[in-house]
């Protein structure tokens, strides 16, 4: 069903129709100011839309009123054939749309790894022999072995060394953030070998606390701790490469299609955490996942209502290609400040696009940087089992 209904969003006039109305479901505002606004230019970019709206006119005005069979027949003439323009235009559309944000995604990345440092090393070192060759004079070289002393002092490194260093996921986020990355990880699992977790203290006086696996499904777990009047974790699982359902949702987001992607998942989250909070009292209530799973579970604050609210959701290298309608919903709204937090391994591809400005970046792990920066490992903290 998900390839339908990202096919149904492709459909010119009624693909985005649908997605205005999906969006005003969910309470999406700027979700249906910019479908509808999609709906106004496929219909004004319709091949042959203005003679097909003036015919009825024509037909009135012309003195040779045709039959009821063959004013029929020229109406379904003339609507396939603008149908048929506007479907070619919009497939094209939608195919250089993707590619230009998948190659903004590729130079953000390759802009992240630094490509030409190599180069700009070799003509740096050519450039300081060339100097060096031309310094004669006694004071110059006694001003350079100075320079470099000071460089190499260990005070001076002390206090340069921090800003430049890039510190990986362990040593920089907090341990709710950790918390939330174990979960992710927990939730590529089978529901059979899911477990519950032992988180440490926050303080070193303080009392470790246990996270308890109440269930789930191949595509989601939820974990509660009863502490502090509740803690309610709903996880996310990514993609799994044997799961057809998986790269079709891939797919489509890649090609714009994010709401039909995940909205089926959103909607199913949604009516499995209203019955798990029926059952077990919570006073904090958040979501986590990782690559898919994250951008499903970022996609959750759209159905977040009143009865169902959720205080905070930990998305980590969550899929995405740039977005004009993600952007536009975290910034006209307090999403991206508040409640949401998008935590990304610098160098992955996969969610350079997903709200750059809102995002906390991490090197990689120091013993695994030739590890792919997607996978979930960087992310998890030493005291879990992987």
């Amino acid at each position: 069903m998900e390839w339908l209904r990202g096919a149904l969003s492709c459909v010119p006039v009624v693909g985005a129709a649908a997605d205005a109305l999906e969006s005003y479901k969910c309470g999406d505002h700027v979700g249906v100011a910019l479908n509808l606004g999609s709906l106004a230019l496929d219909v004004y970019t319709a091949g042959g839309a203005r003679s097909t709206l003036r015919a009825p006119l024509r037909i009135l005005t012309n003195s040779k009123l045709p039959t009821t069979r063959q004013a029929v027949r020229g109406a379904a003439t003339r609507l396939s054939r603008v149908a048929k323009a506007t479907l070619k235009k919009k497939a094209k559309h939608r195919v250089r749309e993707a590619a230009a944000k998948l190659g903004l995604a590729f130079a953000a990345a390759a802009s992240e790894a630094d490509l030409t440092r190599p180069l700009r090393r070799r003509l740096h070192d050519s450039a300081c022999r060339q100097n060096l060759r031309k310094c004669k004079h006694s004071l110059q070289q006694y001003l350079g072995a100075l320079s470099g002393a000071l460089h190499s002092h260990p005070a001076r490194r002390a206090c340069s060394l921090p800003s430049l260093r890039e510190q990986h996921f362990e040593s920089a986020a907090d341990q709710d953030a950790q918390l939330h990355a174990v979960l992710a990880n927990q939730a590529y699992r089978l529901p059979s070998d899911r477990r519950g977790l032992l988180v440490p203290a926050r303080v070193p006086e303080g009392e470790q606390v246990w996270y308890t696996y109440l269930g789930g499904d191949m595509y989601r777990g939820f974990w509660y701790c009863p502490n502090d009047d509740g803690h309610l974790v709903l996880a996310e699982r990514g993609t799994l490469s044997d799961d057809s359902n998986d790269l079709c949702r891939d797919a489509m987001i890649t090609l714009g299609v994010t709401s039909s992607a995940v909205g089926s998942r959103a909607r199913s989250s949604m009516h499995e955490l209203r019955q798990m909070i029926r059952c077990h009292t919570s006073a904090r209530v958040t979501a986590t996942g990782h690559s898919l799973g994250g951008t499903v579970a970022a996609f959750l604050l759209r159905y977040a209502s009143s009865k169902v609210s959720i205080d905070a959701v930990h998305v980590f290298n969550p899929g995405g290609v740039p977005d004009l309608h993600r952007y536009l919903t975290a910034t006209l709204s307090d999403m991206a400040s508040s409640s949401l937090h998008v935590h990304r391994i610098k160098g992955d591809v996969v969610s350079v696009g997903f709200l750059p400005f809102a995002q906390r970046r991490y090197s990689r792990k120091p013993h695994d940087k030739t590890v792919d920066p997607h996978r979930m490992l960087h992310f998890l903290p030493s005291w879990c089992d992987p």
